[in-house]
């Protein structure tokens, strides 16, 4: 995007890794979240519902939803393409609308993480009496996620994730999340 740096994403990790022993109550934490297989698992009804929520016109969405669902896959037996079948989901990877439209989607996971912190139903990471706040991180699949680690936040945070998982057809990948916490 013009105007932006990926390494402003980087700088801004750096400082929240460096401030996570803060003393604070609870402790803060940093959860790197990894969606698997993202762009073939986004739900399609998930989708349209997120481009009407952004005030895309009927015949956009309409346009959208065609374009996605003109694709068809066939599967090769021992070099024989048999029949052609057409997926439910997902969006193809290389087409250069795909990105924009899991952007749009993976907005519904950022507004939502902001309406917990805004509604005090997670507390957040603690930086200082000067630091502005900051609840995540995203670039492309990828999610860091900054929250304090009190009990009531981590509930919130697990219900609020598998809504969205639901919703969005969204996946973790366990194997390539992690977190790191604070010293208590």
């Amino acid at each position: 995007m013009k105007g932006r740096d990926i390494s402003e994403h980087i700088l801004v990790a750096q400082e929240m890794i460096n401030s996570i022993d803060k003393k604070i109550r609870g402790t803060n934490l940093v959860i790197k979240l990894d969606m698997a297989k993202a762009f073939d698992r986004l739900s399609w009804t998930f989708l349209k519902s997120i481009l009407s929520k952004f005030g895309f016109s009927d015949s956009f969405i309409s346009l959208v939803m065609g374009h996605l669902k003109a694709t068809y896959f066939s599967v090769i037996i021992n070099g024989v393409p048999k029949g052609f079948f057409q997926p439910g989901r997902g969006v193809k990877q290389g087409d250069p609308l795909s990105p924009f439209l899991f952007i749009l989607a993976t907005e519904a996971l950022s507004r939502g993480l902001k309406d917990l912190m805004a509604d005090n139903k997670i507390k957040p990471y603690w930086i200082g009496q000067c630091g502005f706040p900051v609840s995540h991180l995203s670039f492309a699949d990828d999610i860091l996620i900054f929250i304090n680690g009190d009990a009531r936040s981590l509930q919130n945070f697990k219900k609020f994730l598998g809504l969205y998982q639901r919703a969005s057809g969204q996946a973790i990948n366990f194997n390539k999340s992690n977190f790191v916490c604070g010293k208590t």
